[in-house]
């Protein structure tokens, strides 16, 4: 083989080595549980289970992006009991709640 035909073949060889050495292995999950597809969105919720820009079973509490917050405005409070400016419930709780 002359020298040009060397060269050649030697950089291909070395593309070839190249391309392999950096392609990403897909490795297979310990678990066997596949991931969603990307397409799937996963609900967004607070530590009670409340979904984001929801109120929560506990009044006054609001899921604010995974925040639970109080916000008797939109919440509103447990029945003997009045809203706030500050979003939280004051008054007589009956029963020891």
């Amino acid at each position: 083989m002359d020298r040009k035909t060397n060269l050649m073949l030697i950089s291909l060889i070395g593309v070839v080595f190249v391309s392999l050495c950096t392609q990403i292995p897909q490795v297979p999950s310990i678990s066997g549980a596949q991931n969603p597809p990307s397409n799937t969105t996963i609900p967004q919720t607070c530590s009670d289970g409340t979904a984001y820009g929801s109120c929560s079973s506990i009044l006054p509490k609001y899921c604010d992006n995974g925040n639970l917050i109080s916000k008797c405005s939109q919440c509103g409070c447990p029945e003997t009991l009045t809203c706030q400016s500050d979003g939280t419930c004051t008054g007589m709780v009956i029963g020891g709640q």
